[in-house]
């Protein structure tokens, strides 16, 4: 079963892969339910099409999280600087310590 990936990137080296231009979501410190799909929150918001459970890269330029998968996977922690990968149709909690804000992709 995958993992949730972390690995740190600076700020120029997102720059290089593109990540400064994805769109941008953030959210204030919180606990909720999150599941790697259309169904998420912010792809609800942004009214997006898509059908299928996606994988989800992002990465993050404030804020502090724990992600609690629900099937048993290993707890992440990540926070600014950090690219975070989340496997396909992983649920999941989201625990936000500091209030966040991402760059994120889906697919």
């Amino acid at each position: 079963s995958k993992e949730i990936t972390v690995e740190k990137l600076t700020q120029e080296e997102a720059k290089q892969r593109g990540i400064l231009s994805w769109p941008t979501w953030g959210c204030d410190v919180s606990t909720f339910d999150w599941h790697c799909t259309c169904l998420s929150p912010w792809s609800n918001a942004l009214n997006v099409p898509w059908g299928d459970d996606e994988p989800e890269v992002c990465y993050l330029l404030k804020g502090r999280v724990r992600v609690e998968p629900k099937d048993g996977r290993q707890p992440a922690e990540f926070g600014a600087g950090d690219y975070v990968s989340f496997p396909e149709g992983m649920s999941c909690v989201w625990k936000v310590s500091q209030a966040v804000h991402k760059h994120y992709k889906f697919g």
